[in-house]
This record gives structure tokens, sequence and C-alpha cells, in this order.
């Protein structure tokens, strides 16, 4: 079902465990606000399997964090929290886009629990005809004649590998991309500061500052994490290296700051 806010609120739409929401709902469609009682109410479509309020359902929202929505996040939880109440239901947890890592573990994940399956049906279904193709495999593999010069257990567990690589549908491993918003065409760099030399937290203006020294060029937009101890911000894959390399050479500033291209985001920033 896709819909509008139309859905929101005043319909119960049985069998709906997962609701996706595209954007922070805004007060009367104006950027840089929020409405959290419609939240609330697009978010209330779920759960209501059969009526029942109490079933188990999932709310996730999808922004875009270069439209500047990732600022208004933290609004977003303290109105849910003390205007709609919704912590007393319900627990609103935020993330980062998936990593390429967290993405492959997944497909390995579905395409096991689907060769684990396969062929397994409750006690009281009589059809056995899954069970026995596989059995059938297994007697093709086992009377396979392999050289005895190639190690079997290799050829198996390699012949196992292309089998569950060709039930994921994926053609290659994805490559590195923008933590932020999954551009392909450019990766996220994470800049810190030595606490032990300043107290202060990290300004955008700062950090575009340091980077343009080091020859960066334009930035991204800029991210501040851990209550101001780091900034994050995209960069494409070259010259995000390059002002990587140039701050660990430069020995003045790298006192100061540490630059890396991260795999992952700790937190969702703010």
């Amino acid at each position: 079902l896709v819909a509008t806010d139309v859905a929101s609120r005043g319909i119960d739409l049985p069998g709906v465990d997962l609701v996706l929401q595209f954007g922070i709902p805004r007060a009367q469609g104006k950027e840089g606000t929020i409405n959290s009682e419609l939240y609330t109410h697009r978010s209330g479509r779920a759960g209501r399997v059969g009526g029942d309020v109490s079933q188990n359902a999932n709310a996730i929202m999808l922004y875009d964090p270069s439209e500047g929505e990732g600022k208004l996040l933290s609004k977003l939880k303290e109105s849910l929290r003390y205007s709609q109440g919704v912590h007393q239901t319900a627990e609103i947890n935020g993330r980062p886009l998936p990593t390429v890592k967290e993405l492959m573990n997944s497909a390995y994940g579905r395409v096991k629990m689907r060769c684990d399956s396969f062929g397994k049906h409750d006690e009281e279904e009589k059809d056995d005809s899954a069970e026995k193709l596989v059995e059938l495999f297994k007697t093709k593999l086992v009377e396979e004649e392999i050289d005895d010069d190639v190690d079997q257990n290799a050829i198996l567990i390699d012949r196992l590998a292309r089998a569950m690589a060709a039930l994921s549908n994926l053609d290659c491993i994805p490559k590195s991309r923008s933590l932020l918003t999954a551009d392909p065409k450019k990766v996220t760099v994470c800049i810190s500061r030595n606490n032990d030399l300043h107290e202060k937290s990290i300004t955008p203006t700062e950090v575009t500052e340091l980077c343009k020294s080091l020859g960066s060029g334009k930035l991204g937009r800029v991210f501040i994490l851990d209550n101001g101890s780091k900034a994050v911000f995209d960069l494409p894959k070259g010259r995000a290296e390059k002002l990587v390399e140039q701050l660990e050479m430069n020995e003045e500033r790298s006192k100061e700051w540490h630059s890396e291209i991260p795999d992952e985001l700790g937190e969702v920033f703010s």
C-alpha cells in the first residue's frame, strides 16, 4: 500500500507490521518544521493486525540529511517523548545508513535461512517432494568422482558458496560509498580533534577551513557527532584519500587533528 497522509488516521489497515515514512512530517508542509502528531498517526498504522494494537510492529522513517532534515531529528524525538507520550509504548532508535558489511551479512543471513528452510514443512503437511529433491542432490554429490589429489571438502564448500551467491541475486559486493547519503561516487570522511589540547566542540566552519587549507576543495555538508568531538562529510574517494594523507604528513596540524575514512558510523548525525 502506498498512501499519502489521508491514510494516517481514522483507518485501520489489518496485517500491517511495517510502516515506511519518506521524510520528516512537517507542520503544514513548511520546511524546517516538525509535526510529531502526524508522525504518531502515520506510525500508528502498524501493529493493528486484526485490530490488536499490542501486536509488535516497526515504523521506519527515511530522510535526506543533505536537505537539512538531520537537524530536526532531536526536536522530533523530544516532542514524541513528551508531547505524544510515544516513549511509554515504543522505543525510538536512530541509526545511520547500513554499511556494505551489514548489507552483505544480511544477504548471507537471508540465503542461509532460505537454504535451511527448503523442503521443511509442518508435521501436518504430507508433501515430501522437496525433501526428495534435496536427497537426490545429496546422492549426486556423494557419487560424483573427484580426483584424489583435490581436497573434496574445499570443492564442496566452493560449490555451496557459489550456489548461495547465486540465490542472493547479487552480482558483486557493493563498492564503498557514502555513509551519509549512499552516493556510490563518494566516501565519508571523519575528522576529530585531540581533546587534550582543546575542550571546545568542533564547528563546521573550523573543519571546512582545515580541509581547504590541505587542498580538499569543496566539502559536502558537514555534520557534527559525539557532542562536538567529531565531524563527518562526503568527498569523492580520490580527494578523500588525499586529504587523509595530507593531514598525516602535516606535522603541526596532525598533533591537533586526526582524519580517517570509516567503515561505519556509530551514531546518527545531528
